[in-house]
């Protein structure tokens, strides 16, 4: 997925200043979004089903107020609520 610069200056703004808190098991989803780990995966880190990662991702793209899974990652990163690993 490419973020375009219209969608960097959406970001910049006020998006991503959630309307509503985040839960806790939905911080936690963020957490394991923002390092690009796939719903299937985050399920069985978190012993949840697909289903309900599927659920708490929907709720938290609604609670930054983005559109996918992208910019929720661009969000939690510059917020300093996750950060970036990379495998090697």
């Amino acid at each position: 997925m490419v973020i375009t610069p219209v969608d960097m200056d959406r970001l910049q703004s006020d998006v991503g200043t959630a309307q509503e808190p985040l839960s806790e098991r939905e911080t936690d989803v963020l957490v394991y979004l923002a390092r690009g780990m796939s719903n299937k995966e985050i399920a069985a880190v978190l012993r949840i089903s697909s289903q309900t990662v599927k659920n708490h991702v929907s709720s938290i793209l609604r609670k930054l107020g983005v559109e996918n899974r992208a910019q929720a990652r661009l969000v939690a990163l510059r917020q300093g609520w996750a950060h970036s690993y990379h495998n090697h």
